[in-house]
């Protein structure tokens, strides 16, 4: 994988998101190889309209943050076919890298 991330990072981002269904990218400074420091941006695409909350991306946030006290900043879009125009832009502008 040609990311910034630490293979403790992936360890516990797959944690995190363990069980839930959808598919998790990692996007910002972290996938640019010649960047340095920066928070941990993820891009969770869920079909699941019931997963898509605040709630949920506090959540996971803390699940994280409670295993290392690091910056993630977690951003959840439908599937595709149900993105908002703005979020198909944001989803087909931004380097991205599949995680899971």
């Amino acid at each position: 994988m040609l990311n910034r991330l630490k293979e403790y990072q992936f360890s516990a981002l797959e944690k995190v998101f363990d069980g839930l269904p959808g598919e998790v990218y990692l996007f910002g400074s972290k996938v640019n190889l010649k960047r340095k420091g920066g928070d941990i941006d993820i891009l969770w695409i869920c079909p699941n309209d019931d997963l898509r909350t605040l709630q949920k991306k506090l959540e996971l946030t803390v699940k994280y943050q409670k295993m290392f006290d690091e910056r993630i900043d977690i951003q959840i879009f439908p599937s595709i076919e149900k993105m908002s125009y703005e979020e198909k832009t944001f989803y087909e502008v931004i380097t991205k890298q599949k995680l899971f």
